[in-house]
């Protein structure tokens, strides 16, 4: 399961230091581990914990303390969720309010559909982790971006720094949304301001890593270089990028959900469009440089939190596009995923028989493609609303999905 930290404070009689502690099983701590049991399980506890950066857990730590918690076993883990879903409801506004920039209404408000009902999306969102926390600060990121764009503004350029180098003190993996951020900022900004932008990203980011550096240094130098070497030791080679692209997770849990593998396919696409479109160029900087920082025997349903915004955007603007302009080729890729993803669900929990499934499928892609082939008319008039049932159909198995678990 996901490693859990919140900072707990312990007061010593010799001194008034305060060091963060946390449960993990690196090599570099094996001197000073102590084994605690909580719920039926033994978790090696370290202080100080160098793992990570400390932002999330201030963040995680500071929800406990305000809801009245003193003690890390203590904690409720129902209390210690819903820290989660202030950050899911933060991004679901930043998202909206990106779209709103970015992307047609229509666009726009399938995003934000299938980013509330999406059963990877909504379990991840619920689980405490730090994934979690940069998310926001990556869509406040990009709508300060698009605006600034418009109007330059000195507010902005120093919010745009600040929030930039609160991504390397949230994960060091987030780096990878700091490259995104950097490669937007020059790709889009206005030609006078394209370095100003990019480097407010870049100033930010760097000043985000020397306070992560300062931080594990101050605490205890020898131990956080040894962290960091125990980090650096699991890297096994460069089967990251395939694991993203094509075997989504659920936590530790590989599953077969062709609603991302399509959100995917169709962001990379947009690499291909003129003007490039944000979606694609996020995907794609974030799986390539996450290739560097995971194992590759270990990339967890986590690692996938940061890019559900820019799939849901990808799949949002594509329905809408194959609606809006009639776009056939668009409309029969949407429909004959979603055709499966209901058959799916329909024979995974036995509500119809399979060979009668198999073959009334069978006879609605036939019909489908046949008379989209046929007749352009037919498939001029129908297709908005074709591709609207499939994703109400699509909608009520997401829903249906997250009821089951």
């Amino acid at each position: 399961m996901r490693r859990r930290v919140h900072l707990d404070v312990e007061r010593h009689d010799t001194a008034a230091a305060r060091h963060p502690k946390g449960w993990s099983g690196l090599r570099a701590y094996r001197s000073r581990a102590r084994n605690v049991g909580w719920r039926g399980h033994g978790y090696p506890m370290v202080e100080p914990w160098l793992d990570h950066p400390p932002l999330y857990a201030l963040y995680v730590g500071g929800w406990m303390l305000a809801s009245g918690e003193r003690k890390i076993f203590h904690v409720d883990l129902h209390q210690m969720r819903l820290s989660s879903l202030a950050l899911a409801a933060v991004s679901f506004v930043l998202l909206g309010a990106m779209l709103c920039e970015l992307t047609t209404p229509g666009g726009a408000l399938l995003a934000l559909l299938f980013y509330s009902v999406a059963p990877s999306i909504v379990l991840h969102q619920r689980l405490v982790l730090s994934e979690n926390l940069f998310v926001p600060i990556t869509l406040a990121s990009v709508l300060l971006l698009a605006r600034q764009r418009r109007a330059f503004a000195w507010w902005r350029w120093f919010a745009i720094a600040g929030l930039a180098a609160l991504l390397p003190m949230t994960k060091v993996a987030a780096l990878s949304v700091s490259v995104f951020l950097v490669m937007w900022a020059l790709l889009t900004s206005p030609p006078r301001r394209r370095l100003l932008s990019g480097g407010a990203v870049a100033l930010g980011t760097c000043i985000g890593i020397a306070a992560y550096w300062l931080y594990g240094n101050w605490l205890d130098a020898a131990l956080f270089s040894e962290v960091l070497a125990n980090h650096r030791a699991r890297f096994k080679g460069f089967g990251g990028l395939f694991a993203f692209l094509a075997r989504p997770r659920l936590v530790n849990v590989e599953t077969q959900d062709l609603l991302l593998i399509l959100s995917t396919m169709l962001a990379l696409a947009g690499l291909s469009e003129r003007p490039l479109k944000i979606w694609g160029l996020a995907v794609l900087v974030y799986i390539a440089c996450m290739t560097f920082f995971v194992d590759q025997g270990h990339v967890y349903g986590w690692y996938f939190i940061p890019l559900y915004p820019w799939l849901c955007a990808a799949l949002g603007a594509g329905i809408a596009r194959a609606s809006r302009e009639r776009h056939l080729g668009l409309s029969l890729l949407w429909c004959s995923v979603a055709v499966v993803i209901m058959a799916s669900c329909a024979s995974d929990h036995q509500l119809w028989g399979r060979s009668e499934l198999r073959f009334a499928y069978l006879a609605l892609l036939l019909t489908l493609y046949g008379a989209w082939s046929a007749w352009p008319r037919i498939a001029n008039a129908t297709l908005p609303a074709i591709n609207g049932l499939c994703v109400a159909g699509v909608v009520a198995v997401c829903l249906f999905e997250v009821y089951l678990r």
